[in-house]
């Protein structure tokens, strides 16, 4: 019997769970597979953009890398964000201008830069899409794995308990909570997390609740050899009609062409 039951191991499961546990109730996670972090929440290529299209998200966003600095300033913790700046670039200046007035609003300090500045920073692609851009020194990239250990970490210090293995088969509400039926027993719980990622809207409707119309999409990443690509440099992101992105790593380029 807790008070809640977390229902998938992924960002959105851990860091609900470490919410909760923080604020003193008890918590069980549940994840069907052998370790946390194995679909959505470990493909991600982990970038920590700031900005986005519209002012919400973006102070989301900005409340989001705010915490993982947190994070990883303690010990043991330095890998799980690294603070290596990006490039936001843009096929007119207006949609630069849009994107510095939002940054304005939000406390985010963004320098307008040229064509030539994000050739330098990536001479490996021409680039000449670029009609204006943005230098925001703040963003970082996520080391996903560390991420997620780190949740489960602060989860469990908090006396948080996170089931791996441990399959949902049904939930019944009834009354003032939940019984939780899984492949290891049976959990009471007063409230009930439903975490799952891409299965979220299918078990919520099984269970009962309203599936709120959750549609998983996918995205193609590629990986480019590039092995004199610094792992520490920035993350580029055009904003154009053809949006893509490039991030650095070990030898090689992460990129997609942002499709859904």
């Amino acid at each position: 019997s807790v008070d809640v039951v977390v229902v998938g191991g992924g960002l959105a499961g851990l860091a609900s769970a470490r919410a909760l546990a923080g604020v003193g109730a008890s918590v069980l996670v549940l994840e069907r597979e052998a370790a946390c972090g194995q679909h959505a929440s470990g493909r991600s290529v982990g970038m920590g953009r700031q900005l986005t299209d519209d002012d919400l998200t973006t102070t989301l966003a900005v409340r989001g890398a705010s915490a993982l600095r947190v994070m990883a300033a303690a010990p043991g913790r330095a890998a799980l964000w690294r603070q290596h700046g990006s490039l936001l670039t843009f096929d007119r200046a207006d949609g630069a201008a849009a994107y510095a007035a939002r940054a304005a609003r939000v406390g985010v300090v963004a320098e307008p830069i040229g064509p030539a500045e994000v050739r330098a920073r990536w001479p490996q692609v021409d680039g000449g899409a670029v009609a204006a851009g943005l230098w925001i020194a703040s963003d970082g990239l996520i080391d996903l794995p560390a991420l997620v250990a780190a949740l489960v970490d602060d989860v469990t210090a908090a006396a948080g308990v996170v089931a791996c293995g441990c399959e949902v088969t049904d939930v019944q509400v009834a009354g003032d909570g939940a019984t939780v039926h899984t492949g290891r027993g049976v959990v009471r719980a007063s409230a009930v997390v439903d975490a799952a990622g891409a299965w979220a809207g299918t078990l919520a409707a099984a269970w009962g609740a309203r599936d709120p119309g959750l549609v998983p999409r996918r995205r193609h990443v590629f990986a480019l050899p590039a092995p004199a690509m610094a792992p520490s440099g920035p993350f580029w992101w055009h904003l154009g009609q053809a949006e893509i992105y490039l991030r650095p790593a070990p030898g090689e380029i992460l990129t997609s062409a942002c499709d859904a």
